[in-house]
């Protein structure tokens, strides 16, 4: 399994890259991307591809935990880390997990998804494919339909690929290191981008709605 460390730089770089590689197939009206995780690589790809972007949020009950124990996680030696990730992937914990809290910071964003007619949803890996399919099962609930959608992701599990078909990704079966992850040197300077996204694309009652979010 390999072990795939990206800075803010090279994640922009990357991301570009995975744009490049979508548009020679596909040409999405909007990124949907998976919030947190998926913010700058959506960026990225909707300015490489001129194209909005807009955040969804799906949960997994683990998260809180991950997020307490991130201080820690900062200070531990790489080879710890990367032995901690494998025994993550190898417990089956996303597996059995399956269930996902999905959910958008503003109603807005429905609308918005409704004049969407090629979608491309976003985020950084896929490990079994329980946020996608609970995003497509939520969208089929709201009624929303598209002509087409896809998934463009940095990295692509196996176990994941017949259950996410269309989808775009640089790595298989990797495991990546990029500033959105709690245990990043650079996640702090994630944390400030991300919050001066949000502070200028939503307002006040939408702020608060997304510490509640962060905090559960």
């Amino acid at each position: 399994m390999d072990y795939i460390e990206l800075s803010l730089h090279d994640l922009k770089k990357i991301s570009y890259e995975l744009a490049s590689i979508v548009d020679e197939t596909y040409k999405p009206d909007l990124v949907l991307f998976i919030a947190k995780g998926g913010y700058l690589i959506g960026k990225h790809i909707g300015d490489k591809l001129n194209i909005p972007i807009v955040p969804v949020y799906a949960e997994r009950k683990t998260n809180s935990i991950k997020t307490m124990i991130s201080p820690i996680l900062k200070l531990l030696p790489k080879s710890v880390k990367l032995l901690l990730r494998k025994l993550e992937l190898k417990s089956g914990v996303h597996s059995t997990i399956k269930e996902r809290n999905i959910s958008f910071p503003d109603s807005s964003i429905i609308n918005i998804l409704s004049k969407s007619n090629h979608l491309l949803i976003v985020d950084d890996s896929i490990d079994t494919g329980g946020s996608i399919i609970s995003i497509l099962n939520e969208i089929d609930k709201l009624g929303l339909s598209f002509i087409d959608i896809r998934v463009a992701v940095l990295n692509l599990f196996e176990e994941a690929k017949d259950k996410v078909p269309k989808c775009y990704y640089l790595f298989n079966d990797s495991i990546i290191m990029t500033p959105m992850s709690n245990d990043s040197k650079e996640h702090s300077k994630f944390i400030n981008l991300y919050a001066e996204y949000f502070n200028e694309n939503w307002t006040k009652n939408e702020r608060i709605n997304y510490r509640r979010v962060k905090r559960s």
